[in-house]
């Protein structure tokens, strides 16, 4: 959890005060769960109201106040990202991606590498390679970066794989629109291939015979 990683105490709202007093007993506020309401899209800094579940506690908290905790939840965090993205750059298979978000109102881009284990979050005011080179989490890596073929990613000197999801997609469009044959029977190649993979695992077989390739 992310509020423990913050190291704060927890929230305590007593309804028995409220009942007998109109006031709360808060002791002491979290600073952890404030922050993430704060970094979510429906509670920012000038929304200085926080309701905790759905007793409607309402607690006034100043915009200062939330902008001092969410540094002091950046500087807490700092060596866990370090170690994410040092554990990432290290993984045999990588799965990245991007997608555009909104920062001070302005279009900027949430960079994620993925695997088994850990997830890396970035956000870069660019989409391509300027991003991922200021990163600095897959600038040197080698192994396998699992992508959707966007086209700053074949910049990095590694092995590449092709994310399915995105394939199966994009054979589905052509399939309908094209009429043509060929877009469903590679559409059954690769779910076969992935079925295939997935018994493999189950048995724990980790390569697939040289006949079965050749097939």
């Amino acid at each position: 959890m992310l509020l423990s990683a913050l190291g704060f105490g927890a929230v305590v709202l007593s309804g028995e005060n409220i009942r007998s007093s109109n006031k709360v007993s808060v002791c002491p506020l979290d600073p952890g769960f404030v922050g993430v309401l704060t970094m979510s899209k429906d509670m920012q800094y000038s929304c200085r109201h926080i309701f905790t579940g759905s007793d409607l506690y309402q607690l006034d908290i100043s915009p200062g106040t939330l902008h001092g905790w969410t540094h002091e939840a950046d500087a807490l965090l700092s060596p866990s990202v370090q170690a994410i993205a040092q554990q990432v750059s290290q993984s045999p298979v990588v799965h990245v991606d991007e997608s555009g978000l909104r920062v001070q109102a302005k279009l900027q881009w949430l960079h994620t590498s993925v695997t088994p284990t850990h997830t890396w979050y970035g956000v870069h005011p660019k989409r391509g390679i300027e991003a991922v080179n200021a990163f600095g989490v897959l600038k040197d890596y080698a192994d396998v970066l699992v992508h959707d073929c966007w086209a700053p990613y074949w910049l990095i000197q590694c092995v590449h794989a092709l994310c399915n999801a995105h394939l199966l997609r994009e054979l589905t469009f052509l399939a309908q629109s094209s009429g043509q044959a060929w877009p469903q029977r590679m559409m059954d190649m690769l779910l076969a291939a992935h079925r295939g993979c997935e018994r493999a695992r189950t048995q724990g077989i980790t390569a697939v015979p040289s006949r079965q390739v050749l097939r």
